[in-house]
This record gives structure tokens, C-alpha cells and sequence, in this order.
């Protein structure tokens, strides 16, 4: 470990990386005392030993936006198709138009893009914000049932708890 490792201090509220004359933690905006300063100087990371499971939320957002990105594709290129096949079902009294389909597979194909953007940012550990808010984004245009919602929200309270985990 280098002399310059064994310097560096952390915030206790949030474990980012605190600067040598920081009162304040630039990430949560917590107070940092001197008796802080003190224990933090002699203390190493206090995230060093916890599970990251950062790479694993990574990837199964991507899995999810790249089935996300898939469907939105299919329902812009097939929305005649699938015209045909709910009038073929016999489905008259539905009010669907082609526009109507397109613009679903837009919403959800949008909902794959910000997935894959927070897919990014978690695997890369970069971009704390930008990860947590492009998941709630797509979250939110996971329409199609409330499960989906739900694990969208899920991913993105995974990502919150380990927000030690991205790098500042």
C-alpha cells in the first residue's frame, strides 16, 4: 500500500472519498469534523470489505435493455402485422391504429436505450447520477406491466445502495 493510499480519508455517512481539507463531504454534503478527520486518517476505505454487486446489476439491466431495445424494434417494423393480427382475432371494437403501435415500441425501445446507458454507467462505475436516473427513466417506460415497474425500481435501489461502489 502506498504512503499516498494510507492519506486518503472517507466520509462516514456515505464512504466517498473525502479531500484533505474538505469540512464538508463533496458527495453527501455531510459535516466532517476534526475528530472525523482524525479517525478517517488512520482508517482505510470502510466499503474496502463489503459485497459489490455493482457488475451484477450492470449486467442484468443490460439483459433487460437489450430484450427492451428487441421488442420496441419489432413493434416500430411489424406494427402493420400486428394490426392484422388483432383485426384477423376478430377484435373490432379496439381502437388501435398504426400509430398508436409505433408509438409504443418508441416508448419502449426509449426505455431500452436509458437502460443500457445506466447498463454502462454501472459496469463501468462511472456516473453514479447518470446511472440511477436512466434506470428510473426506464423503469418508468416499462409499461407493459406493473412487474416490470417494479424490478425497474428495484435495479435502481440496487444502484442507490451501492452508490459506494462508483467511482468519483
Amino acid at each position: 500500500m502506498s504512503e499516498e493510499d494510507t492519506q486518503k480519508r472517507y466520509c462516514t455517512a456515505c464512504g466517498a472519498e473525502v479531500g484533505p481539507n474538505d469540512t464538508f463531504c463533496p458527495s453527501c454534503g455531510a459535516s466532517v469534523t476534526a475528530q472525523e478527520q482524525a479517525a478517517n486518517n488512520s482508517v482505510a476505505n470502510p466499503n474496502a470489505g463489503k459485497n459489490d454487486n455493482l457488475t451484477t446489476i450492470g449486467v442484468l439491466i443490460a439483459l433487460w435493455a437489450a430484450f427492451s431495445i428487441i421488442v420496441g424494434i419489432w413493434f416500430i417494423v411489424s406494427a402493420d402485422a400486428i394490426l392484422d393480427l388483432i383485426h384477423q382475432a376478430g377484435v373490432t371494437y379496439v381502437d388501435y391504429t398504426k400509430d398508436a403501435i409505433v408509438l409504443s415500441g418508441a416508448i419502449v425501445l426509449a426505455g431500452g436505450i436509458t437502460a443500457a446507458i445506466s447498463a454502462v454507467c454501472c459496469l463501468m462505475r462511472k456516473l453514479y447520477p447518470i446511472a440511477l436516473a436512466m434506470c428510473i427513466v426506464s423503469a418508468i417506460t416499462a409499461f407493459s406491466g406493473i412487474l416490470t415497474f417494479i424490478i425497474g425500481l428495484l435495479m435502481a435501489y440496487f444502484i442507490y445502495k451501492n452508490k459506494w461502489a462508483f467511482h468519483t
